[in-house]
């Protein structure tokens, strides 16, 4: 398959960086830049219509669900090794697979900050240690918050199970958490099925925040009753 094909050279060209000894740093981290925000973001859509073709009203025959393994798997691969050519020559990963919210506003240019961010990263953590427990999982831990915030985001923005998963696992690359992928697969599903108050109330506060100008505050009060 085509996409496979794709995948196939960008692990392999990866790998091949990450053997190197020599090389230019500046040209380095460009190279990573643009395989993270051009080559990457297609493949993904891929992806993603590969899914919805396969899920279609009904269960995907054995070869299918082996290409969409293979699929993933290749995606983990280039993940894996994106981080480690970052973690090995020191190179800004700062920004690596960022599923937080980015609501724009005109001054962000001039200012380069935005505070609806830090206004939604706030009601984003309340909701997402309301999902977990409405899912039995222990909200103490900040990574498990952290998952659940990128599975309610998912969610809430279209995506598919299976991207949500493999953002959120390779999120755990850089924490150094290791979480099984199925227990990851299990909370997507669980919060889709069971916390669809908190997913309304997500809503509610993105547009609040977005069209409102609301306070961090002043949405949490708004959604109270959905947490």
């Amino acid at each position: 398959m085509e996409l496979i094909n794709k995948l196939e050279s960008l692990a392999d060209r990866l790998e091949s960086l990450k053997q190197l000894s020599d090389i230019d740093l500046s040209n380095l981290q460009e190279q990573i830049d643009k395989i993270k925000s051009e080559e990457l973001p297609p493949l993904e859509d891929e992806l993603v219509k590969y899914v919805d073709f396969i899920n279609d009203g009904r269960e995907p025959d054995e070869s299918e669900q082996n290409t969409l393994n293979r699929m993933e798997s290749l995606f983990d691969q280039i993940d894996a090794s994106i981080f480690s050519i970052c973690l090995k020559f020191g190179l800004d990963n700062s920004n690596f697979d960022d599923t937080s919210l980015h609501i724009s506003t005109n001054e962000e240019e001039t200012v380069g900050y935005d505070p609806k961010s830090e206004e939604f990263s706030i009601v984003l953590n309340e909701i997402a240690k309301s999902a977990l427990k409405k899912i039995e999982i222990n909200d103490t831990d900040y990574r498990i918050v952290e998952i659940m915030k990128s599975i309610l985001t998912g969610i809430v923005f279209g995506e598919t199970d299976t991207v949500i998963v493999r953002k959120a696992f390779s999120e755990l690359l850089l924490s150094g958490f290791v979480l099984d992928k199925d227990k990851i697969k299990e909370m997507c599903v669980n919060t889709r099925e069971k916390c669809q108050l908190q997913l309304l109330g997500l809503r509610i506060a993105v547009d609040s925040i977005r069209n409102y100008d609301c306070s961090a505050e002043q949405v949490l009060s708004q959604i109270s009753i959905f947490l």
